[in-house]
């Protein structure tokens, strides 16, 4: 007799060891999933070209052409497909020197609409493309923009 009670007991325990290992694999699959096309992912930003490492600068504070006492107050980050081993081999002053030449000939009515951003920033992602090719620029980051009229 006991050992009629113990068998379904014992059933009970099982279908209960199945469940619970089935439910882990189930997770770690779906982890495994995701962590695939996680990398995948960052994989295919670095073989796109796409900026990898952010070099911030020094807020702009330029006057503008066209009007008088007008100005901009601009914030840039570089995207750069990798850094330099040291932040000494970044030329900032080539950098800030390209970039105010270019935010200067800007005229304010241009910046206050999204073309002229987007034009200014590719002008500014050409011209250090010129200046310094060795610090591979893919993109340029506005992190503030105030336009002073």
């Amino acid at each position: 007799m006991p050992d009629s009670q113990d068998a379904p007991g014992r059933e009970t325990k099982s279908r209960l060891t199945f469940a619970i290992t089935l439910v882990l694999a189930l997770l770690l699959g779906a982890g495994g999933v995701f962590y695939w096309i996680v990398s995948a992912r960052s994989t295919n930003a670095g073989q796109n070209g796409a900026a990898t490492d952010t070099f911030p600068l020094e807020t702009f504070v330029v006057n503008l052409s066209g009007r008088e006492h007008a100005y901009l107050r601009v914030g840039i980050a570089l995207g750069l497909s990798r850094l330099p081993a040291r932040k000494e081999d970044v030329p900032v002053a080539l950098i800030r020197d390209t970039i105010v030449s270019i935010l200067s000939a800007a005229r304010a009515e241009q910046l206050t609409q999204a073309e002229g951003k987007d034009k200014l920033k590719a002008e500014i992602l050409q011209a250090l493309k010129d200046r310094a090719p060795y610090l591979r620029v893919k993109d340029v980051y506005f992190t503030e923009f105030l336009v002073q009229l």
